[in-house]
């Protein structure tokens, strides 16, 4: 398993909505979006409660989606290239059965993590 620093610059004009908010995303959601985007920022200073504060934010579906990825989508020998790696959960996971893993993240502190669980 590979784990690599990479940094991506943003080359284009930020797109801006001249409607208001609120037709955008309903007032009832837009705190729990806000609110969900906040815990995310948090948990990213914090890798070590990372994937127990993920499982919170998911209501306990996050694993099901990654055993999904793993059991439809790899296979022995294939190689994955994992964008956003984070802790390495999954990329370990597909490591496990057998694929040829290389994770990418923005966040070294994350990176360290994965290498931590890939050992």
């Amino acid at each position: 398993m590979i784990l690599k620093k990479r940094e991506f610059g943003y080359a284009g004009k930020l797109g801006v909505s001249r409607q208001p908010a609120k037709t955008l995303v309903p007032d009832s959601r837009k705190e729990g979006f806000i609110m969900a985007t906040v815990f995310m920022k948090w948990l990213e200073k914090s890798p070590k409660d990372y994937d127990r504060g993920i499982n919170i934010l998911t209501l306990g579906q996050i694993q099901r989606v990654k055993n999904g990825i793993v059991d439809v989508y790899v296979r022995p020998g294939i190689r994955v290239l994992e964008i956003g790696c984070g802790t390495g959960t999954l990329t370990v996971m597909m490591a496990a059965k057998g694929a040829t893993v290389t994770g990418i993240d923005t966040s070294p502190v994350m990176l360290s993590e994965s290498e931590k669980k890939s050992r």
